[in-house]
Order: structure tokens, then sequence, then C-alpha cells
């Protein structure tokens, strides 16, 4: 949509679509464009700058002043009433925002580009309030974009009081996935994406957008609340497991099939590696100053799933 050369005329845009609207939560009663706009590339252009707690967004908020046009309000759907405060949707001057952000010492949990959905959101009620109970406030510590998928997201999480000591219990819960009881850890493949409850938190890899994201959140918060009112009937799970598959593995490698591993492959080195027939240093890619990033999800994804030493 572009707003024609010369017109002295305004451009009211009462509403998105329906599933924008839905997906967003706030509502535009009234933004305008002028003619000389950039047209509707605000939005595909936007990013979320997303805070770690409530009281971080108030210290934000604060910024929006004088920006109004161009940082907007952006609130969690009811089904995540509490467990997350509200973002900031920013169409321009992100860099600018963001400096200031840091001078003042306002933490953020990260920044991540808006993403159009098409899915209305699902209606759901409000977490049960046992949440406050368990966690003692809910924290997001990063949110990135995934190193094995950049187009999707990439979330670790914990709380004042994260519970570890539920980690059994929600491997009872749980079938398959990767459970290590002695750390403790709990990894389970969701689809494509990756869950990860430790003794530090929880990781979310790969959830599709930010609507993805606070599903997958409200869903594991429920896991926990689950394991803590059932905890005295369904005991601890004592007995490791191991069932993250090589897929995970391979996504975090060159991909180069270079074969100075001794494979004809990275995904016979990604099995390999899985079975415990060749180590993480046989990857002369990644030993060489390949892919930083990939290389520590790497040894993070193997220390998950029991193949590297220490935690």
């Amino acid at each position: 949509m572009k707003v024609g050369k010369g017109t002295e005329a305004q451009l009211r845009l009462r509403r998105l679509t329906v599933h924008e609207t839905n997906a967003i939560i706030f509502l535009y009663h009234s933004l305008e464009l002028t003619s000389n706009s950039t047209s509707c590339l605000w939005l595909y252009m936007a990013h979320v700058i997303v805070f770690p707690d409530h009281e971080s967004f108030q210290r934000g908020i604060e910024l929006r002043r004088g920006r109004e046009a161009l940082v907007m309000e952006l609130h969690p759907p009811r089904f995540c009433q509490g467990l997350f405060a509200p973002s900031l949707l920013v169409t321009a001057g992100l860099g600018g925002l963001k400096t200031e952000l840091e001078a003042r010492g306002i933490p953020f949990s990260g920044t991540i580009p808006y993403q159009s959905l098409n899915r209305a959101i699902p209606e759901a009620p409000p977490p049960d309030p046992v949440w406050k109970e368990v966690l003692r406030g809910f924290r997001l510590i990063t949110v990135r974009p995934s190193v094995t998928d950049p187009r999707k997201f990439r979330m670790e999480a914990s709380s004042d009081a994260w519970p570890a000591s539920l980690i059994p219990v929600m491997a009872r819960l749980i079938r398959g996935g990767t459970f290590l009881p002695d750390l403790p850890i709990l990894a389970f493949e969701e689809q494509h994406r990756l869950i990860v409850f430790s003794a530090e938190g929880i990781v979310i890899s790969r959830a599709d957008d930010l609507l993805d994201l606070w599903i997958m959140i409200r869903t594991s918060v429920d896991l926990v609340c689950s394991a803590h009112c059932r905890r005295a009937t369904l005991g601890k799970e004592r007995e490791p497991r191991y069932g993250i598959s090589a897929i995970e593995i391979f996504r975090r490698l060159p991909g180069t099939d270079c074969g100075l591993c001794e494979h004809r492959s990275c995904m016979e080195f990604a099995t390999s590696l899985l079975t415990g027939r060749s180590s993480l240093d046989k990857c002369t890619p990644l030993r060489n100053g390949g892919d930083v990033r990939l290389a520590q999800s790497l040894e993070w994804l193997l220390r998950v799933m029991g193949l590297l030493p220490g935690q």
C-alpha cells in the first residue's frame, strides 16, 4: 500500500487484520500514517524488545515518551496473564532505544524481529495461581533468534525460586526424551522445538514466533505446577533415559560433509556422537575457528544429552 505523491490527506488505519489484532492484543483505534510515511513497511520492519520482568518494563516504558508513534506496548494474551511483562513494539529507531536502555541500566532480555502472525490466539484461562507459589516470579533471561534456525526463536527463563527438585517428578509426566537424574536435566522434543528443564531454568529452542513462545512457556509452567501438585503420588523418576535424536546434533554441525571426521556426512558424524563412537574434537571446521555460536550450542546440547562431562 503506497500513499500517492502530493496528497495532503492522511491515511487512518483503524484496525489490522483479524489475526493481527488478536495476536498483538493492543489495539490501534486511530493510528495515523502521513503521506511521507514509509507506508505499511513500518510493521514488517518492526522489532520487539522483550523485558525480563514487570519492573524492567515499567522503567523501559518511560522511554516511550516522545516516541509514541514509533514505540507501542505489546501485551501478552490472557492465558499468560501475570507470567510475562509487556514488550515494546518498535517500528523505527531501535538502535537508539537500545542504547538508551543500556545507558540507563534498564535490563532487557533481547530484541527479535516482529513476525506477522497467521492464526488466532488460543482461548484459555489465565495460569493457575499456584505458579506464584511454586516459582515466586518468572523472569525471561534471554530471547534471541535460534542458532539452529534463525527464523525461529530461543528463550531462556528462570524464576526467583526455580524448583529443580520437581524435575524428576516432571520426568514421570513426560514420555521419552532425555532425563539425567544426577544433574537434573529433562529434555524433550515437541515437534520441531527442543525444550530443556535444568537446575538453572528452562530453555525453549526454535519457537515459531512470539505467540508460539507464549504458548510454550504457558504449557511448561503448567507442567511444573502439575508436578508440584502431584509430587506426593507420582514420586520421582530415578532411572536415566536418553531419547534426544541425532537430528538435534546434526542441526548444530557445519553441514559441509567434508569427511575430515572420517565419516561420510555430518549426519553420520552426528549419529556417531550420539552413540559415543566419536568425539566432538573430530569436527575440524568447528575446531579450527568455525561458527562459534554453533560450537557453543553443540557443546551445550551434548551436556544436556549426557554426552559431555560437566554441566
